[in-house]
């Protein structure tokens, strides 16, 4: 097992909550300081605008680095065709963005202040796409910087507007804007050496990373409604009082599939710079099976103290449904062994399984909670969550099994080397600590 590939998914890590903890206080601030209206207004924002990046993505962050990280001569060809791609999707996606708040009346209640929100979309689109260059590099440090800026000006700006008294809607609008177009920024001129419009176009080239990416936005699109699905059945079957709880639970587990995230990220950049595809992938099975088996302890102890831990957390209410807690955390354990094995797939060409993957997920959640929710209430929940879980990682286990040979044990189960593994991890930490 490479060492270098669980420090570098620690560092992720670590980057990612410091951005939890800046969203986090950016939160406390503007809920303190807006209305409720315009609260609301800015987080109706956030969320489209994140999810019409991702959407608008198309593929071409996974594509434009597994290009790059199979053929790191065709880097400037890939940069530059990325780029240029993202101008025309932006324009599109800003567009979505104000068509959507049309929809939802915000243009006439906000104005111009909608179209500047709308403009969101176009750096975001930038920084998501841009990073692909990274991944395929292997720039994990970057990749980091990247992502930390935005929320560096963001919390900045906020913290700064609320001591000086003037955090109101439109300076909070222009400090978001602000972050990203900084992000974006910082990105480009991170990549500026490798932009050469002399080399546009090349349609070939456009059209394999299309076509790779196409299969992974197929399969991003399945694991958003995998994700979603259980939301709109508890709400219809038990009521918003049951959602609520059922919500509550489910972002506590996604705190174990935020460690995954962080982990896949760094499987799929080590991924597509692999030669031996074979060692890539029993590299990346070790890992996930070392994180896991960790990650496993943790959810072990929360599901122990499930009743106080709701109570401390979420409040007396939530402490109310500890099974539904304790099942969703088994779910996640499963969701987190995915999100750190699929990226090896999408690294190396094979990003279909995902979509049969995801696709049975999804069909599995949607006959569960609608059989299990009306007999076993928000138990049934939690149940239904961790099978469907459950059937994403039996697809993705096949696809190691057929595609590489490993036997299921090998895949599933810690092994002896994991032990050692972590210990050779722990004494080259310590030899740096103690150079540094």
């Amino acid at each position: 097992m490479h060492s270098a590939m669980l420090l570098d998914s620690l560092w992720v890590l670590l980057t990612r909550l410091v951005m939890r903890a800046a969203n986090f206080a950016v939160f406390i601030l503007l809920a303190r300081s807006l209305s409720v209206g315009e609260f609301g207004f800015y987080g109706y924002v956030m969320s489209t605008a994140l999810v019409l990046s991702v959407a608008f993505d198309v593929g071409l962050r996974q594509s434009g680095a597994w290009v790059i990280g199979q053929e790191p001569a065709a880097d400037p060809a890939v940069a530059t065709h990325l780029v240029a791609l993202w101008l025309v999707l932006a324009a599109l996606g800003v567009l979505a963005c104000w068509l959507l708040l049309v929809t939802g009346g915000y243009v006439a209640g906000y104005g111009g202040l909608a179209l500047i929100a709308a403009l969101n979309v176009a750096p975001m689109l930038c920084l998501r796409i841009g990073q692909g260059v990274f991944l395929g590099r292997g720039d994990i440090a970057r990749l980091n910087r990247s992502e930390l800026i935005s929320r560096a000006v963001t919390l900045g700006g906020t913290v700064g507007l609320w001591l000086l008294g003037r955090l109101e809607l439109p300076a909070a609008i222009a400090v978001l804007l602000g972050a990203h177009l900084a992000a974006a920024a910082y990105l480009l001129w991170q990549i500026r050496g490798a932009l050469h419009p002399e080399l546009l176009f090349q349609a070939a080239l456009v059209r394999r990373m299309l076509r790779y990416g196409a299969e992974l936005w197929i399969a991003v699109l399945l694991l958003i409604l995998l994700g979603r699905i259980g939301f709109w059945i508890v709400s219809w079957r038990l009521g918003e009082e049951a959602l609520g709880l059922y919500f509550g639970s489910q972002r506590l587990g996604e705190i174990l599939v935020e460690v995954a995230t962080a982990v896949g990220i760094v499987i799929f950049s080590y991924g597509v710079r692999a030669a031996d595809i074979r060692a890539s992938a029993l590299d990346a099975i070790r890992i996930a099976r070392l994180v896991t088996a960790l990650m496993a302890l943790v959810a072990a102890v929360a599901m122990i103290l499930a009743v106080p831990l709701l109570g401390l957390v979420l409040g007396a209410s939530f402490a109310a449904e500890p099974a539904a807690f304790r099942l969703v955390m088994l779910g996640a354990l499963a969701n987190s062994f995915t999100t750190m094995l699929y990226p090896c797939l999408s690294a190396q060409g094979l990003a279909r399984w995902g979509i049969g993957a995801f696709a049975l997920g999804s069909a599995v959640a949607a006959v569960a909670f609608w059989l299990l929710t009306p007999v076993a209430g928000l138990a049934g929940a939690g149940l239904a969550y961790a099978l469907a879980q459950a059937a994403t990682v039996a697809v993705i286990v096949i696809a190691y099994r057929r595609r590489f040979g490993f036997p299921v044990a090998a895949i599933l189960l810690p092994q002896p080397e994991d032990a050692r593994a972590l210990g050779e991890i722990a004494r080259s930490v310590m030899g740096r600590l103690r150079r540094g």
